[in-house]
């Protein structure tokens, strides 16, 4: 009885020391009102709670004078915080490569859309690097080297072997064609008899050489300062891992070495992926820059995904503009209630499907997008799919690039998948079955019964059902 007595005066001694010690307020914690303690962690503490920010705050990675030297450590200290009212942190990525294991980081948190993600910005510093003319193309199907003429010397002191580059359009609007548009490795820079530079282009079209030289239009050549690179993957495994999604992701360059992603979102809201490439991931059958799952809205702006098994995977929704999946072997993968708008001079070319539609989604090809140069533009899965034209310059031929199209017949072969047609004058819908001509009445009750029922709702001013 004395032991017991004694264990429980030591117990009631330790919890009224606890309740001394240590300071608690209370705070809404995803919906349910929770207790917070005063724990004095992390670089970014006010001295009185350590783990809450109440004002805008900016936590660094780099390799010397910032909070932090690995991504993965300012990741798990901004799990821990707890952000409130209007105030925001900003994940700032410094210059560098950044080798994290794969898996190894998981942005965690019922704060998220308080949370931004940044890397260093590009080379050059001001305006941007550009060509005079392209040398040469050599190699074959998937593993083109194309040569530039540099303009300038500036772009040397930055550029080396490896490197990943972006080229983009010059400006917006008009969806020139501009078959130079990617995210490409550097392979080869000459600055002693030359002043040129080469990059592998993985276009899976066999024209795409007198398509690029033939294009004597200007792009924009930046070098990403920030570089996320893990060493190795396992299949399934991903660099950059949201469980619960950030407001933004700007000015990142992402390089896959094997069969993984880039970055995954897994949570729900809306989500700005900004200035953003990805090359190099690479797998039997998942490998893709950026994949979408659950209820995301995403919406992509200038950003470019190449030389992977996907550009981009999604099973979500999702928007993007003036953004390029060029050199896959499937552009993007969309399945699994997704509606995807893709459009204002965003393009899929030069990969081996440009778009595969799975179970149940919707593609909605806006204006000034292209789908176009691919070996199949479009590749019906499952039943359930529908890939909607609007106005655009290719649109007679991406339709006669669809899968199992018969244009004389004026319907897909593959049950259950729709093509709408909603080009300047033609305001139809193009049915799908083998067998008729109509629409079939169990299909129209399952797009309405999922996300890929918007391609029909938002252009129901412009398409008519009929023949």
């Amino acid at each position: 009885m004395k032991k017991s007595v004694l264990y429980f005066s030591l117990l009631f001694a330790l919890v009224c020391c606890s309740a001394f010690t240590t300071t608690q307020y209370w705070d809404i914690f995803d919906g349910v009102l929770r207790p917070v303690y005063d724990w004095d962690i992390g670089p970014h503490g006010s001295g009185t709670y350590a783990d809450t920010i109440t004002a805008d705050t900016t936590v660094t990675v780099g390799a010397t004078g910032a909070d932090y030297t690995t991504i993965e450590d300012a990741v798990n200290y901004i799990n821990g915080l707890v952000i409130q009212g209007s105030a925001y942190v900003t994940l700032l990525i410094g210059e560098g490569v950044y080798t994290p294991d794969a898996g190894a980081i998981n942005l965690s948190t019922p704060y998220s859309s308080r949370i931004k993600v940044e890397g260093a910005g590009t080379y050059p510093e001001t305006g941007n690097y550009s060509h005079t003319s392209i040398e040469s193309v050599t190699g074959s199907s998937g593993a083109y080297n194309v040569t530039l003429n540099m303009d300038g010397t500036d772009w040397q002191a930055n550029v080396s072997v490896g490197d990943l580059l972006h080229i983009k359009q010059e400006s917006f609007g008009e969806n020139k064609s501009k078959f130079l548009w990617g995210a490409w490795r550097v392979t080869a820079v000459d600055t002693t008899v030359n002043n040129r530079l080469t990059f592998r282009h993985t276009s899976e079209d066999a024209g795409s050489p007198a398509l690029i030289l033939a294009d004597t239009s200007t792009s924009i050549i930046v070098l990403y300062k920030t570089i996320i690179k893990p060493e190795s993957y396992s299949a399934g495994e991903i660099a950059f891992l949201c469980s619960s999604t950030p407001e933004s992701f700007t000015g990142i360059g992402f390089i896959g070495s094997g069969e993984g992603f880039g970055v995954g979102l897994t949570g729900t809201g809306l989500v700005e992926i900004t200035t953003c490439a990805f090359n190099g991931f690479i797998g039997a059958a998942y490998a893709s820059g950026m994949y979408a799952l659950s209820n995301i809205d995403l919406l992509m702006t200038e950003c470019a995904s190449s030389n992977s098994t996907q550009g981009f995977f999604g099973s979500s929704s999702g928007l993007a503009i003036q953004t390029v999946f060029v050199g896959n072997d499937q552009g993007m993968y969309v399945t699994h209630n997704t509606s995807f708008n893709f459009g204002y001079s965003s393009r899929v070319y030069g990969n081996k499907y440009g778009v595969r539609l799975g179970r149940s989604s919707a593609f909605l090809l806006g204006l000034y997008a292209d789908n176009n140069y691919n070996n199949l533009g479009v590749k019906f899965d499952q039943p359930g799919s529908i890939y909607n034209l609007q106005d655009t310059a290719h649109s007679e031929a991406m339709t006669d690039n669809v899968e199992n199209y018969d244009r004389a017949r004026g319907v897909i072969t593959y049950d259950g998948c729709m093509v709408i047609d909603c080009r300047a004058g033609a305001t139809r819908i193009i049915p799908i079955t083998s067998e008729t001509y109509e629409l079939p009445k169990e299909l129209i009750g399952q797009l309405y019964g999922n996300l890929a029922a918007a391609a029909l709702y938002f252009h129901a001013g412009t398409c008519a059902f009929g023949r």
